[in-house]
């Protein structure tokens, strides 16, 4: 189905003004850490624990508790099965299984910049 002018979907985009206007509203001092730990668990397979809370604690502090919450065993073992799935879905799936991660934006984390 191809998105039509009467697509609710595209009737929720905001304009190009109101992308601006958000885009100013928005902003992290600086994620180069974030970026560097996600580059980590990359490399290696999985997150740490401690990468875990500190990334979405990054997103969003007040929820670091619930991601605390976490075992060790448990945080590498569904950041490894999520960062190893092919499949969008097999990849979030994971993620909204721990503790304090209810939501699709704090299952993901910044990419390199191009």
């Amino acid at each position: 189905m191809t998105a039509g002018v009467n697509d609710p979907l595209r009737a929720a985009v905001p304009g190009e003004r109101e992308i601006e206007g958000l885009a100013a509203r928005y902003g992290y001092l600086d994620d180069s850490r974030i970026v560097a730990v996600r580059a980590g668990a990359s490399g290696r397979g999985y997150y740490t624990r401690g990468e875990l809370i500190e990334v979405c604690a990054w997103k969003t502090p007040r929820g670091r508790p619930r991601v605390a919450a976490n075992s060790r065993h448990s945080v590498i073992t569904r950041t490894g099965r999520a960062l190893a799935a092919i499949d969008e879905s097999d990849r979030i799936v994971p993620l909204l299984e721990r503790h304090g991660v209810e939501s699709l934006p704090l299952s993901h984390t910044p990419r390199r910049r191009q």
